[in-house]
């Protein structure tokens, strides 16, 4: 390669005196030591490169030299440029703009002596994976600018802005600095929170939408909606608040609320089981108070179709006896439709039973007319079972 030196052979000039001492190649009346006085860096002051030691740092410099105070412009209508070897190891980019001397340098970059540096294609490298910080907790860059994605980890995501491995999290410092709270995907492919989940104000955002829904939700304690709500159970509404559902004909919403102004429960359809007699409304223990009905109540698998209480046959109603050892029937509808009137179930018995007639005189009818009947002659009987035996009242009109 070529030399970095060129000699000026019009220096020095060839009558110049010679000193005692002085190792010598005369030619031309030139000493070796005036050659070498002679002898430039390569280029001219503002093309080429200089070298300087101050201290322990080392300067590169472009359009600059040092007079043992300064750094002074070769041209002060150009600007200077510089390297600077640190003692610490460390290189300092250095520039300055065009002025006038001396030089206030301005560090463009520093490389730290830890192991990192510069591709040909401008992006920056470390020589060993995972060993080397870039800032430290009490040197920290103000702002990173990042055109595509950061990624964090060994397998970190394929796609997106940041970019981390499975178990990689986002954390937080909680405002009593004392634990970390965040975001993170576990090993079952699941986004975790580490803490709760609230909006930047209320009763203004969602979670999900329409088109997009989530498929299952798991709640520990309970679900609130609305402003004021109860104070327990899992569903816990504001009063006037319900839960409503879609009718099949998707054409209006039915379910159970709490009527705001009365307080009561309120259905908007028809309350029925999921199977034919198979659920009861209220339990012995748990006992509803009173019911309103507005047309009937109806019993059985064939009801009467008409009237207030309406039963199917071979039904009755029935009463607790005294003692609260067995039930009494009021009034029951046999198989061969007979009405049958406080008759016990076992023996069929209206009453208390037939009562022998006794061995005194004869019983005097009353007279027809007044609030009795008008007509002397009978007109019917009614038929009764009495102890199982068939019985018969006459009737007059």
């Amino acid at each position: 390669m070529p030399s970095p030196f060129t000699w000026d052979i019009t220096k020095p000039a060839g009558g110049d005196a010679l000193n005692i001492g002085d190792n010598q190649i005369r030619t031309d009346k030139t000493s070796l030591r005036d050659v070498l006085r002679t002898l430039v860096p390569y280029g001219t002051p503002t093309v080429g490169w200089r070298n300087v030691q101050i201290s322990n740092v080392n300067w590169l410099t472009q359009n600059a030299s040092y007079d043992g105070a300064n750094f002074n412009r070769d041209d002060v209508a150009l600007a200077a440029s510089a390297f600077r070897y640190n003692a610490d190891g460390s290189i300092e980019v250095m520039f300055v703009a065009a002025g006038a001397n001396p030089i206030v340098w301005t560090s463009q970059n520093t490389f730290k002596a830890t192991g990192a540096f510069l591709l040909g294609g401008g992006g920056l490298e470390f020589n060993s994976d995972n060993v080397f910080d870039v800032g430290t907790s009490a040197f920290r860059g103000r702002d990173i600018y990042v055109g595509t994605s950061v990624r964090i980890g060994t397998t970190v995501a394929a796609a997106g802005a940041i970019r981390l491995a499975n178990a990689g999290a986002v954390r937080w410092r909680n405002a009593g600095n004392t634990a970390d709270l965040g975001l993170l995907l576990t090993s079952g492919d699941l986004l975790q929170i580490e803490s709760g989940l609230e909006p930047s104000a209320d009763g203004t955002l969602d979670l999900a939408t329409a088109s997009k829904r989530f498929r299952d939700v798991y709640v520990g304690t309970s679900v609130r909606i609305g402003g004021t709500v109860a104070t327990s159970g899992f569903l816990r509404l504001a009063v006037g608040d319900g839960v409503f559902w879609r009718n099949a004909g998707n054409t209006n919403n039915e379910g159970i609320y709490r009527d705001s102004s009365l307080g009561n429960i309120t259905l908007t359809t028809t309350l029925m089981s999921d199977v034919d007699a198979s659920d009861d409304l209220g339990t012995s223990a748990f006992r509803f108070r009173d019911g309103y009905f507005s047309a009937s109540v109806k019993i059985g698998t064939n009801p009467a179709t008409a009237g207030a209480v309406r039963l199917a046959n071979n039904t009755g109603v029935f009463a607790r006896n005294a003692g609260n050892s067995a039930d009494r029937s009021l009034i029951f509808l046999n198989a061969s439709d007979e009405v049958e009137i406080g008759s016990v179930l076992a023996d069929n018995r209206w009453g208390p039973g037939s009562i022998a007639l006794g061995g005194g005189a004869g019983a005097t009818l009353g007279t027809i007319g007044g609030s009795g009947p008008t007509a002397a002659a009978q007109s019917s009987w009614i038929k009764v079972n009495i102890g199982g035996s068939a019985r018969f009242i006459p009737i007059w009109a």
